[in-house]
């Protein structure tokens, strides 16, 4: 009997042997195959054709019954053969990433088998991590073997008894095969005889099989670079038949009997010495798993992390040496709930409950938390775990790490407290992307424009924060060239108002050099110019009242023709002489209507209007009002070429610049002079931009104002731009001139340079120029009056002369006309006849009722009226006020023919 068992046990393990090469072949094989699809998919990404490669050989179809790619996240980016079930495909999914996400194996994992709906053959994962470019975490490579190929393993010496088995580490069943018998995913966790083989690394046992129940004589060995165990047997009592038989035959044959012992005792004592160097082979295999435990140990002790392992309910089982190191808790410390001890004390029941959860629901562990150190320091800890499962499904151990998250933390909490301080400013602060998506938004940008960082993250300021979006693409069109932008620009808030706010853009470069966000800056400045306006107009009043002498004078030298002409009209005179009178008065009343207007627009002002202008008529404009209201001992000179570019500015300012720094030249030159304006091209190149503070290159307008006066001296003209600095007598000036002069002339983009001697002063005004034609401010000077098309136009006005006029050019050009001569009459006329009327066109001042009131009344009666007022007080009412009430647009008085007829084309003929 002890020479068939000998026999036997020999042939398992050549079997054994051989077939331990044949699993190492497959696995070979399978590295092979992973890599070349690590490879394809790290060239093509998810466009990789698995089919195409099956078709083409490269993955044997007769080998592998299905191939993937699991992406870093994983989910499925390529797949050929059958199709996993979601709870099979998330069972591949957790194993692969619970073996292969923390480290690169550098080879093959051999999972558990996977049952495929309409198949009685399970198939068993072969899985190979996937690296990115950096080395980092990519995904899995995937193929799944037949469970029968893993064991069809036709050696020469093989019977149909034998039974040949693929063991994992995991103690769970990969395959077995007994004739054509194929079985896999039992759970050897509790078998004797997985704990006989956990003991050495080769040998041969006799035990009663977990497999089936047949007491077996086995031969295993174990693949030294995979977890894996491959087992040869064949059943005791197939191999001890026939020495059965022999048996009994010796009870019949005494005389063999001693023959027979004889040949026992050889077996007997030479099994004792197989034995005996069984026993050796023995001790030699527990050495060697003792070093691959350890190997295990000092692998888990080399990782930063703090690991551990804990049984299916939640109980520790194992913490490595920097658990102990960092917390100072032995194992045994630690067990059962002793672990909580070292958690703060207030993060405990948060823990708790989710590390509960998690073992009663079988999900993914993973919570923050705040840890204490040996030294008594809390230190704030990621904690991970995931469970370990069998092929039933059932969870048999759970392995877990703990990550020291303290400086993240602390980082993570900067950021907080620098995002709480941007809180406290109360300029608005906001970050876009490089698409100009909102990423962060303060509470200074919320309180001034209305909206909550919910309402606006995720969304581009230009969708509702401006009016017009052609400011915002020239800002960024600067910032994208300079990295940087400012200017002043009108915002829109969300009740409707506008605000004006001094904004400031930088780009944030990032780590590639392009621009990874936009840091903006906005603060309200709407007050701040609000009051500025008032100080211009302040100062403009005081630049009329040194005029207000010569005004007088020339409004006197106006209306002394007309007062002489208009009784000689009266006495009896030629055609032609009266054809003279009408015209000196008709050419009087323009030009002092001409000089009301200057007054009254200079005055007021339209500040902040930039238009595009001819910077000769500012020129003629400011000749003008210096002939008509210097002393006449001052002789104006006047210079330009015809070529002179446009500027886009806002006219009643440069105005003011222009009248400031003349009347300075008047003041400086009291015995008479010369005083002499002039306007000339200017093209700023790189060498003299870099010479002058302020300006770039480009082309440019230069005004000059120079005179012969008696200069500035030298002690005092570094502080001439000062505020309320000033060298004439009390009660002769504030010292705002020139501050207000600068000021304008840089919000212009502008530069003020002075030159002065004792024979005169030089003022030069750098201002951009705009680049567009001229011609664009000419094409419409000949164009003819625009026609009506017989449209019912309703004047109110209380001044009969203007009705008739009105009435007269109305007629002439197209149009008919009602008249009324106050508010009620007005609107006793809108009642029989409003549905034919088209405009209204309304006096301001009027009494009984004013233009406002009527306004109001008419759009009571009819919603859709279009209201023109008419008013010699233009600016009396904001524009805002105007449109809430219905009024379409505002005619100043006096207006010429011309400006009534375009002005009323506009609005009844929009499609012109």
């Amino acid at each position: 009997m002890r020479e068939a068992i000998e026999s036997a046990v020999t042939q398992n393990a050549n079997i054994a042997a051989a077939f331990q090469q044949y699993v190492e072949r497959i696995l070979a094989h399978a590295e092979v195959v992973a890599t070349s699809l690590q490879k394809e998919y790290a060239a093509r990404g998810a466009g990789i054709d698995l089919p195409g490669m099956q078709a083409e050989g490269a993955i044997d179809p007769k080998v592998y019954a299905a191939a993937g790619i699991l992406d870093e996240r994983g989910e499925v980016v390529a797949w050929s053969g059958p199709t996993l079930e979601r709870s099979l495909l998330e069972r591949l999914r957790v194993e692969a990433f619970a073996a292969h996400s923390p480290r690169d194996l550098r080879k093959i994992f051999l999972g558990q088998p996977l049952g495929i709906s309409g198949s009685r053959v399970p198939l068993i994962p072969l899985t190979r991590r996937l690296n990115q470019a950096d080395g980092s975490f990519g995904g899995v490579a995937v193929l799944l073997v037949d469970a029968r190929y893993l064991t069809d393993f036709a050696g020469s010496r093989r019977r149909d008894d034998n039974m040949l088995a693929v063991v994992g580490a995991d103690r769970i069943l990969r395959s077995r095969r007994v004739g054509q018998a194929v079985s896999s995913g039992d759970n050897l966790q509790t078998s004797a005889l997985f704990a006989a083989l956990a003991r050495q690394d080769s040998g041969n046992l006799v035990f009663e099989s977990s497999f089936d129940g047949v007491r077996r004589l086995f031969s295993f060995r174990a693949l030294p670079d995979y977890p894996l165990i491959v087992t040869a047997g064949v059943s005791e009592e197939r191999t001890l038949a026939p020495v059965l038989h022999r048996k009994k035959w010796l009870h019949v044959r005494s005389g063999v009997l001693t023959a027979i012992i004889t040949l026992l005792t050889v077996v007997l004592l030479r099994a004792l010495t197989r034995r005996k160097r069984a026993r050796s082979e023995l001790q030699e295999s527990e050495a060697a798993l003792r070093a691959r435990e350890g190997e295990l140990r000092v692998l888990t002790e080399t990782m930063p992390q703090l690991v551990w392992s804990t049984t299916p309910t939640g109980e520790p089982i194992f913490f490595n040496q920097r658990w102990t190191d960092f917390t100072g808790l032995s194992l045994a410390a630690s067990q059962k709930n002793g672990w909580t001890t070292a958690l703060h004390p207030e993060d405990v029941p948060k823990v708790s409950e989710r590390w509960r959860h998690a073992t009663d629901h079988g999900n993914l562990f993973e919570t923050e938390y705040r840890l204490r150190r040996v030294d008594g320091a809390y230190h704030w800890m990621l904690g991970r775990a995931l469970p370990l499962r069998d092929s039933a499904g059932r969870i048999t151990q759970w392995f877990g790490t703990t990550t020291d998250i303290d400086g993240q933390m602390e980082s993570q909490s900067r950021v907080r407290e620098q995002a709480e301080l941007l809180d406290l400013t109360d300029d608005a602060i906001i970050v876009r992307d490089r698409n100009d998506t909102i990423r962060f938004w303060n509470r200074g940008a919320q309180k001034l424009y209305g909206w909550s960082a919910d309402e606006v993250l995720g969304r581009k300021t230009r969708e509702f924060a401006y009016e017009d979006t052609a400011q915002f693409l020239a800002a960024k069109a600067v910032l994208e060239e300079h990295g940087q932008w400012s200017g002043e620009v009108q915002h829109l808030r969300r009740d409707g108002g506008s605000v004006t706010v001094l904004s400031r853009w930088t780009s944030v470069p990032a780590r590639d050099g392009h621009a990874a966000s936009i840091l903006v800056v906005n603060t309200d400045v709407t007050e701040q110019k609000r009051l500025e306006q008032q100080l211009l107009r302040t100062q403009r009043l005081e630049s009329i009242g040194t005029l207000a002498s010569g005004v007088a004078h020339d409004l006197n030298n106006v209306l002394s023709p007309v007062l002489m002409a208009a009784p000689l009209l009266r006495d009896e005179m030629s055609a032609e002489k009266r054809d003279q009178l009408v015209s000196l008065i008709e050419q009087s009343a323009e030009r002092g209507a001409e000089i009301v207007k200057q007054v009254l627009t200079f005055a007021r002002g339209a500040d902040g209007e930039r238009v595009l202008l001819q910077p000769v008529h500012l020129l003629k404009d400011i000749g003008k009002i210096i002939e008509e209201t210097f002393p006449k001992t001052i002789t104006l000179h006047l210079r330009y070429p015809e070529d002179v570019w446009l500027l886009e500015a806002d006219s009643t300012q440069l105005h003011q610049v222009l009248l400031n720094l003349c009347v300075n030249s008047r003041d400086a030159m009291r015995d008479g002079g010369s005083l002499s304006l002039s306007a000339a091209n200017f093209d700023v190149d790189e060498n003299y931009a870099a010479t002058t503070v302020g300006l770039q290159a480009g082309p440019y307008v230069v005004l000059e104002v120079a005179d012969t006066g008696s200069g500035i001296p030298p002690e005092i003209i570094e502080k001439i731009y000062d505020p309320f600095f000033t060298t004439k007598e009390v009660g002769k000036g504030t010292g705002l001139g020139l501050s207000t002069v600068l000021g304008i002339v840089r919000s212009h983009g502008g530069v003020l340079k002075v030159q002065s001697t004792p024979q005169g002063t030089t003022f030069r005004v750098f201002l951009p120029a705009s680049g567009q034609n001229a011609e664009a401010l000419t094409a419409a000077a000949g164009a003819s009056l625009p026609q009506g098309r017989g449209e019912i136009i309703l004047v109110v006005d209380d001044e009969s002369a203007v009705r008739d006029i009105a009435e007269t050019v109305l007629r002439n050009h197209g149009y008919d006309v009602l008249l009324a001569e106050d508010g009620p009459a007005a609107l006793s006329i809108f009642a029989a006849r409003g549905a034919e009327i088209a405009l209204v066109l309304t006096d301001l001042a009027m009494p009984v009722m004013d233009g406002v009131s009527l306004a109001r009344t008419l759009r009571k009666m009819e919603p859709d009226v279009r209201i023109v007022i008419s008013t010699g007080q233009e600016g009396e009412l904001p524009p805002g006020e105007l449109t809430q009430i219905g009024i379409l647009a505002t005619l100043p008085k006096p207006y010429n023919q011309r400006e009534l007829l375009e002005l009323l084309d506009g609005i009844l003929h929009p499609e012109k």
